[in-house]
């Protein structure tokens, strides 16, 4: 059985290795996000790739480094934050990792989970921050039973949220929320090992002063080193909070936007919930972040197990029917935020952040996508602009596909208005060839 855990393609847990043949490629959506040097071996997500064929992989056992770690600290730090050691089994070959990545942490039966590395490479052990999440089959384990002296299982380690030594003088800014601190921490350490001269600025964002779980030991840290500056906020309801040293309250990106004011040639790390990535990752570009500079790592949690259909819950299916491919990969990612009650500006600056992360240049709009992530007068009237526009187009293409005989371009469109001609009675018509017009919208949206 392959390793999984996020199965959306973000974790890499089911990194396998394959080949094709008779002039077959590799899915580009099995392979998106991965090193250059990866896919030219081969390397590909096994979550997120559709087979048309019989298939032959092997784990590629030259880049998936898997050792056995033994648990030598445990320290809760709050009421549902946990910090946990684990040394390297000396047994085992160097388990070689750089600041700011993550690994997967596997139990004996074989039940998979990725979390960030805080420490760095001469520590000597690996260092992971674990919130207790309810339904959290790995995190419960972690923070209620797991003993000191357990043995599991590091897998990898992955990801490129690291220090970039090459560039001493650049500017660094860390944003995370919750335990997104864990790997802004680790590339903190390293960047101040290596002297770094730029100036180091690391926001820490809880919805409560508790939340802040290291605030102590990064204030005392930011007194010894000139160059860099600590900022807990309280960004959440609470207006019970006095600002202090090193405290401040209010929405994040507001403390980030008091603080830095240009992101110009500043390499800008991201860790923690994904809407605050998203949102600030927009900040970040529109005040002048270079796209190859932002480093974001969100935390995705592993789908909870499926429940009854006669569960009380409003249900969206949203099957793909030969979508082309960037097409359906927009629509998996999509569809994992599309839910019920989502506001129109959240969801809207979702898809700007997505379509910036598949390489859409958005220089000449740079100013209006970033500003819809915001609940302002200004984005609501925006976001409901568009999404008139999209209800538009929904209407265009369903008609004309099922009516005209026009090629849809979207498979969750066909479906959805497959069900909704059928039960109005409308006759539908076996599609033909795709319209000039049709063909310009596909280019333009896909």
């Amino acid at each position: 059985m392959l390793p999984s855990s996020c199965r959306v393609g973000v974790c890499q847990s089911c990194l396998v290795q394959g080949t094709v043949k008779d002039g077959a490629s590799i899915p580009s959506d099995a392979q998106e996000g991965l090193k250059e040097s990866w896919k030219k071996q081969g390397l590909l997500l096994a979550c997120v790739c559709r087979p048309t064929d019989d298939l032959e992989v092997a784990l590629p056992t030259d880049v998936i480094r898997e050792v056995r770690g033994k648990l030598v600290h445990k320290r809760q730090v709050r009421e549902d934050v946990v910090i946990l050691r684990f040394e390297v089994d000396p047994r085992d070959r160097p388990f070689a990792f750089e600041s700011g990545q993550f690994v997967h942490l596997v139990r004996s039966d074989g039940l998979t989970r990725p979390y960030s590395i805080a420490s760095v490479p001469a520590d000597g052990y690996v260092e992971l921050h674990v919130r207790r999440v309810r339904d959290g089959a790995m995190s419960r384990w972690l923070y209620d039973q797991i003993p000191v002296g357990e043995e599991v299982r590091l897998r990898g380690p992955n990801g490129d949220c690291c220090y970039v030594p090459e560039e001493p003088d650049a500017p660094i800014v860390l944003i995370g929320s919750g335990t997104g601190l864990a790997p802004l921490v680790g590339v903190l350490r390293e960047a101040l090992a290596h002297a770094h001269r730029g100036p180091i600025h690391l926001f820490h964002a809880g919805r409560a002063t508790d939340a802040l779980y290291l605030h102590d030991e990064l204030s005392e840290l930011a007194q010894t080193h000139e160059r860099f500056t600590y900022v807990g906020v309280i960004d959440g309801a609470s207006t019970d909070v006095a600002p202090a040293p090193s405290l401040e309250v209010g929405p994040l990106a507001e403390r980030v936007a008091a603080h830095v004011d240009d992101f110009t040639g500043t390499h800008v790390y991201f860790c923690g919930n994904p809407k605050m990535v998203e949102a600030l990752k927009a900040h970040a570009y529109k005040h002048g972040a270079e796209l190859e500079h932002l480093h974001a790592d969100s935390f995705v949690s592993a789908p909870a197990p499926e429940k009854s259909e006669k569960a009380d819950k409003p249900k969206l299916r949203l099957p793909i029917l030969g979508a082309t491919q960037k097409a359906a990969r927009g629509e998996r990612t999509w569809r994992q935020k599309l839910r019920f009650g989502v506001q129109a500006s959240v969801f809207v600056g979702f898809v700007a952040q997505a379509l910036l992360y598949y390489g859409a240049d958005f220089k000449p709009l740079g100013g209006l996508l970033p500003f819809m992530a915001y609940d302002s007068l200004g984005a609501r009237v925006v976001s409901s602009a568009l999404l008139a526009w999209g209800a538009i187009f929904l209407l265009t293409f369903v008609f004309g596909r099922f009516v005209c005989g026009w090629a849809c371009p979207f498979g969750f469109l066909q479906d959805l208005g497959q069900k909704l001609l059928t039960k109005l009675g409308v006759k539908l018509r076996r599609p033909t060839t795709q319209p000039r017009l049709a063909r310009w919208l596909t280019l333009g949206l896909v």
